[in-house]
């Protein structure tokens, strides 16, 4: 009786999650990916920190030109 039960519930689970799983096609693949690629992710950060390295050693060139034309004045 047992081995009737735990077979019929081992059945419906399997059947009931293989229903719950989406078929995901090459394109769908690639996109989550790139989406969820950790060296991607890095990269576009590292990105980012040499923009803003580059703004931040822009910005300081042009206060210290403004305090050298300050103070020679």
């Amino acid at each position: 009786m047992r081995y009737k039960f735990y077979s019929l519930v081992f059945i419906l689970v399997i059947t009931t999650s293989a229903k719950a799983q989406e078929k995901w096609g090459l394109l769908k693949c690639v996109e989550y990916a790139m989406a969820n690629n950790i060296s991607i992710k890095q990269t576009d950060l590292q990105a980012r920190i040499a923009e803003l390295q580059l703004k931040q050693s822009k910005l300081g060139q042009i206060t210290q030109f403004e305090f050298q034309w300050r103070t020679g004045f």
